[in-house]
């Protein structure tokens, strides 16, 4: 239950320069633009079920059991009627698929968070992110689920947490749906506190090696604004070492990235 009106305080302390708390959700190296993915960014050999094109894609190295990616990413939205919100920055993760596949990333940005008629604030921000494979992440076609814990900080604005259980269910031989059932909590750094279930859904067609298309949907909830929100994404290969990704969604949102990985 939400304890101090995020989304008020968060208004109220930008307009006057103060700190508040303020949460947007927002993905950087998923699949997805605003829920987690079941699965990490490396696709492991004998792979079963469809995967996005990243997970997928032809490799430089022979049978890879891990992938370092760098990824400068941009992304804009709305929040509310009167809050514009500019991500830049850099993502860097690594993803191993021997055994229990696993995966940690690290995003860096600026984010600019600017009034409707009130002037503008930046504030840098972080998150680490981390993924592990608990159930048929190895061969078949069944469902592929991990528990997914990330820890995300806007200097003199907000922390926040999320404990997801995040699962790929294969539909066909190039569809597969993806469950998200998290729950986050935010703390403001002026004050005010929320916290909540957040469930999320999306759907992948993999078109191939080169590409793949991506949609998701993240209910309301107290922590995010107490709205939900939608994106429409594409990944596509443009090499062995190179990937674009590019979306749009709900409240104004676009995004893009140029991900470079390195495989081994």
């Amino acid at each position: 239950m939400i304890k101090k009106s995020l989304w008020a305080v968060a208004l109220a302390a930008l307009a006057v320069g103060g700190t508040s708390p303020a949460s947007a959700d927002a993905q950087f190296l998923e699949e997805y633009g605003d829920i987690f993915g079941g699965r990490t960014l490396l696709g492991t050999r004998d792979e079963g079920r469809p995967e996005n094109a990243l997970q997928g894609k032809e490799s430089e190295a022979e049978n890879p059991t891990s992938r370092l990616v760098i990824s400068p990413f941009y992304r804009t939205q709305e929040v509310g009627d009167l809050l514009d919100f500019t991500y830049t920055g850099v993502g860097f993760a690594y993803a191993n698929a021997g055994g229990n596949p696993w995966q940690l990333g690290l995003n860096l940005y600026n984010t600019d968070i600017d009034i409707d008629g009130g002037g503008d604030n930046d504030f840098f921000g972080w998150d680490v992110t981390g993924k592990l494979g608990i159930w048929n992440q190895r061969g078949g076609r069944g469902p592929a689920v991990s528990l997914v814990g990330r820890y995300q900080d806007l200097n003199k604005l907000f922390s926040r947490w999320d404990a997801v259980l995040a699962a790929d269910i294969p539909v066909s031989n190039r569809l597969y749906g993806t469950i998200n059932l998290g729950y986050a909590s935010a703390e403001g750094d002026g004050g005010g506190d929320a916290e909540d279930f957040i469930p999320g859904l999306g759907l992948t067609w993999a078109g191939g090696r080169r590409w793949s298309l991506s949609a998701d949907y993240r209910f309301k909830n107290d922590v995010d604004f107490d709205e939900d929100m939608w994106t429409i994404g594409a990944l596509y290969n443009l090499s062995e070492a190179a990937t674009i990704r590019v979306g749009g969604g709900k409240n104004g949102t676009w995004f893009a990235n140029f991900i470079l990985n390195q495989d081994n």
